[in-house]
């Protein structure tokens, strides 16, 4: 039984295929409770809810925070990164989702099943994108050339 393939293939289009990770891998939360029940923060009934996309390293190791410049949470432990790396200004998550990249206009199937566990929802998406997305080749700026909207990336993540 064969669990996962690696293509050994050079791959010419690093904005068609994921080239930083040889496996995406899908983290999932099955638990529904989400301790924010009270302000009407439920997980609907019946419903699993995916936690993030990670480019993963086949098992081994998983790549995280490769482009600090595209940062759009500031919950960064010094334990993450090299020693003496210098760590630009954060975009706010609210910057990220500004109108002008539609990313205020989310899906309500992500507002409704792609929720957070204790804290608002807002700070989930922001984390996830900058730890796991700035590490993955098809969401780079220069794939989506010469149209690029700012934060573009953010919104097809």
């Amino acid at each position: 039984l064969q669990y996962c393939c690696e293509n050994t293939n050079v791959l010419a289009n690093s904005c068609c295929n994921v080239v930083k990770g040889r496996l995406v891998l899908q983290t999932q939360y099955w638990d529904t409770y989400t301790g924010l029940e009270d302000y009407g923060h439920l997980l609907p009934r019946g419903s699993w809810t995916i936690h993030g996309l990670w480019p993963s390293n086949l098992f081994i190791s998983y790549n995280q925070y490769r482009n600090l410049t595209k940062r759009c949470d500031s919950d960064l432990s010094p334990s993450d990164l090299p020693v003496g790396t210098t760590v630009p200004p954060v975009f706010p998550p609210e910057e990220c989702r500004s109108s002008e990249s539609g990313v205020q206009d989310f899906p309500s199937v992500v507002e409704t099943f792609w929720i957070n566990q204790g804290v608002p929802n807002e700070d989930l998406w922001a984390h996830e994108f900058s730890k796991h997305v700035t590490c993955t080749s098809t969401f780079e700026v220069a794939c989506y050339e010469p149209d690029y909207k700012e934060h573009q990336d953010v919104v097809n993540f």
